[in-house]
Parts: C-alpha cells; sequence; structure tokens
C-alpha cells in the first residue's frame, strides 16, 4: 500500500516585496492548509541572502511548519515568458530545442543557461500553419541566488514553479470549460499581471506596472497632504501610510468616517478608482484580442492580489467591464486547520499551488531534471 505524507512540501512565492509561504496536510476532512505565513523581504527586489534565507527557516519553524521541503516560484523579474512561432508539427521539427534557443534568444543567453517549459496554444499547427506556443522559464544565474541562500539554510528544492503557471494553477477550479476565456488579473505591488486561461490553459500573458499598488502609493505620498490624526498633523510622506489610507479608503463611496479619519480620503478614493479603470481597460483590450485569436467568448474575471482587497475594487472593475468578477483568495482554494492570527485569505494565492503541486499532492509527479534544481511546469500537468 503506498503510503502518502501526512505534509505536503513548503509552498513558497517568492515576491520583491514578500514572501507569503504555505504548507498542506491530510486529514480525515480532506486537504487543509497546516500552516501559513507572510513574511516582508528586508531589500524589496534584492536577490536573497544566507541571512534572510535563515531568518524565514527560523519563522517557518516557529509557526509549524513541517519538514524542509520547497516548491517555489520567484520574483517576476527574475522569470521569462514568451509567445512563440515554431514550425509545424507535420515538419517533424526539433520543437523543443527551436523553443529552447527561441526563449533563449529574447532573454539574450545561452540556451543551455536556462531552464523552460512550452506548450501549444489552441489551433496551433494545423493544416501546416505554424505552432503557436506560450513559454515560461529562468536563467540559472537569476535563480542561483534564491537556490544557494535556501540550501544553505537547510532547505530541499524540489523545483521552481514560474508566477504566470503558479497562478494558472491556482485558477484552475474557477473556470468554465473552453473555449470561455478567464481573465486572472493579479494587482500586485510593483505592477498588475494579466493572464488569460482558456478554459484552464494559459494563452495569453503581459505584466503592467502602471497597475502596481507602489505607483498608488508614492503619488499619495507626494501629494500635498492635509492634517490627520492618524498621523498627529503631519503629512502622508511615507509609503507605508500611504498605503493604509489606500487601503482604508479603496474605491468605496465616501463617508464622514472615513473623512474625519483620513483628510485624504479625497485623494485616495480618486487614485483608486483610476486604478480600476485603467485595470478594467487591460482586461478589455486582452479579451478582444483573444477573443478574436481563439475564437472564444470572455466568461469572467477572478482578481487576485492586494489590490483585491481594497474597498469597492472589485465591483467598480466588474461594473467597468460589464462581467463577472470573483475574488481569489486562498482561503476559496483550501481551508484553514486551524485558526491564525492571520488570515489565510490574505496570502497568495500562488503559495497554496506551489504547496499543492509536488508528488503526491499533484495528479501527475513532477519531472525533475537529473542535472538541476529546477522544474518550470506547465500548469495542465497539474490538472
Amino acid at each position: 500500500m503506498l503510503h502518502l505524507p501526512a505534509h505536503s512540501p513548503i509552498g513558497m512565492d517568492i515576491g520583491a516585496r514578500c514572501i507569503h509561504a504555505a504548507q498542506l496536510r491530510r486529514t480525515r476532512r480532506g486537504v487543509v492548509a497546516s500552516a501559513w505565513t507572510t513574511l516582508p523581504r528586508p531589500v524589496p527586489g534584492a536577490p536573497m541572502t544566507p541571512e534572510e534565507a535563515r531568518r524565514i527557516a527560523a519563522t517557518l519553524d516557529r509557526l509549524g511548519f513541517v519538514g524542509r521541503s520547497l516548491v517555489l516560484s520567484l520574483p517576476e523579474d527574475r522569470t521569462l515568458s514568451a509567445a512563440l512561432e515554431l514550425p509545424p508539427r507535420s515538419s517533424n521539427a526539433p520543437l523543443d530545442a527551436i523553443a529552447r534557443q527561441e526563449l533563449a534568444r529574447a532573454a539574450k543567453c545561452e540556451p543551455a543557461e536556462l531552464e523552460m517549459a512550452w506548450w501549444e496554444l489552441p489551433g496551433a499547427g494545423r493544416s501546416g500553419e505554424p505552432t503557436h506556443a506560450l513559454a515560461v522559464g529562468c536563467r540559472h544565474a537569476d535563480a542561483a541566488p534564491f537556490l544557494d541562500a535556501l540550501e544553505h539554510a537547510g532547505f530541499d528544492v524540489i523545483s521552481i514553479d514560474a508566477p504566470l503557471t503558479a497562478l494558472a494553477r491556482a485558477a484552475a477550479g474557477s473556470t468554465p470549460p473552453p473555449p470561455q476565456l478567464t481573465t486572472v488579473l493579479d494587482l500586485g505591488w510593483q505592477a498588475g499581471h494579466l493572464l488569460i486561461l482558456h478554459g484552464a490553459l494559459p494563452v495569453y500573458q503581459r505584466s503592467a506596472a502602471e497597475l502596481g499598488l507602489s505607483r498608488l502609493c508614492q503619488q499619495l505620498a507626494e501629494s500635498p497632504a492635509q492634517p490627520s490624526r492618524a498621523d498627529q498633523g503631519g503629512r502622508a510622506e511615507h509609503a507605508e501610510h500611504a498605503e493604509q489610507i489606500l487601503r482604508d479608503i479603496g474605491c468605496a463611496p465616501s463617508s464622514s468616517d472615513t473623512q474625519l479619519a483620513w483628510p485624504q480620503a479625497p485623494a485616495a478614493r480618486a487614485l483608486c478608482a483610476a486604478l480600476a479603470d485603467e485595470a478594467a481597460e487591460h482586461v478589455r483590450l486582452a479579451f478582444a484580442y483573444t477573443q478574436r485569436r481563439f475564437d472564444a467568448q470572455p466568461a469572467r474575471i477572478l482578481l487576485c492580489g492586494g489590490g483585491a482587497n481594497l474597498p469597492g475594487m472589485p465591483s467598480r472593475i466588474a461594473d467597468k467591464l460589464e462581467l463577472p468578477l470573483y475574488t481569489l483568495r486562498a482561503d476559496q482554494i483550501v481551508r484553514p486547520l486551524t485558526d491564525s492570527t492571520q488570515p489565510l485569505g490574505t496570502l497568495s494565492v500562488q503559495a497554496v499551488a506551489l504547496a499543492a503541486s509536488a508528488t503526491p499532492w499533484a495528479a501527475q509527479a513532477l519531472a525533475n531534471r537529473p542535472d538541476s534544481c529546477f522544474t518550470i511546469r506547465h500548469q495542465e500537468d497539474a490538472a
């Protein structure tokens, strides 16, 4: 009889600003989240240092994480993605090698210096036409500082996934079947990430720095601020103060209470509304392109990331696009085992998806390469 481990590997979503970690456990009630946390990074955007990795290990031990096996995704700016046009399948050309060469050319590196995965897009390569594909990967040099630091801290890195495919895996249970299209809109700190799924298959992605929450915080921090009780008459000069205002105000209708607490409320509300409108326009254009390209119909929007928690943000985007919109939260993917001072819903959905991706937690085994810790895996492999 096959013995299944009680705990999953630790899923670790490494962002530029925060690290999200989650671990799953098998119980009689089914699979639940047994431990989770979000940790701020000491230097946003920097490679991981051994000191940071040791602090992470100590924190995870204190919070009840079990074991040292990791499945992780790197920051968005450390990974690669590209749309490729390959020879037709009927040509019998070595598509894997050609795809690697094309992604390496886009990344300006040698093919042997990266790990990658690619998959065909719907309708690709029919009737002798080119094979259209989407590829993800990462350079060894970009991943090495993270791997070295984590392994020196005692972690065993099972595999690396791409943020794009981790996000697709997290959304897979909330998507209608093809040919319907779902947009996953991740409004993060540094940028907004837009992923379109054809059924559960990723077919289009792009990042937009103008949709990042940090831009809003900077604009609010640099704007003339009125005195507030929260800062005892000072100015909202620091990004962390501006962030708190945005999280309290969002796009929600004005009220005397919020206006009294935050005189900067009108400015914050205008910035959040502008972000929602700009995000909606990005989604509209992406839907228009993919609808024509894949002869498919837009069905719904899944909103996640820090922007999903801003008051009124989901409803404003939904109203602009006139499509059903649902928030995608970690506590909608898996139940928590116990209560925590940090709600599970504040965790990145990618961390839970990463924890669930490794054998035997996934339906199929990871194809780990014998010569490398890297494994970039396409979402459909986990379906």
